[in-house]
């Protein structure tokens, strides 16, 4: 182990150092609030078409069908259940998330993840 204020100690906390650095320039170390479903739909018309809002809640979708298809690998209770075709294009995210937020407008200051999840779940319910 390298004495305290040896060559090899400086080394390694230039090292640590530049680590830190990089990991702050990255974003790494700084916690980022998702966007609320409010600030989400409020850029929709600053976009031509569903552009960024759209793209944003489709990866939203894909992790949360992704989740679900692996709860029913294990055999556990999916959380919403698709129809067989579900044809989940941006427009029709877009419409299935703003009609959400309109008939609980609570949901509009909570993240817009959390929101997509109650929309999947209240157009997508699983028979029981």
């Amino acid at each position: 182990m390298a004495r305290i204020g040896s060559r090899g100690a400086m080394r390694s906390w230039a090292i640590v150092g530049m680590i830190v650095v990089a990991l702050h320039l990255t974003g790494a170390t700084s916690a980022r609030a998702e966007l609320t479903s409010n600030q989400l739909l409020d850029g929709l018309p600053k976009v031509s078409g569903p552009g960024a809002v759209g793209f944003a809640l489709e990866m939203q979708a894909l992790g949360m069908t992704w989740a679900n298809a692996d709860l029913i690998a294990r055999h556990q209770a999916p959380i919403f259940c698709l129809p067989p075709q579900p044809g989940l294009t941006q427009q029709k995210l877009i419409e299935i998330f703003r009609r959400t937020i309109q008939d609980v407008p609570a949901l509009g200051e909570r993240p817009f993840g959390m929101a997509l999840l109650i929309a999947f779940k209240r157009t997508y319910p699983c028979q029981p």
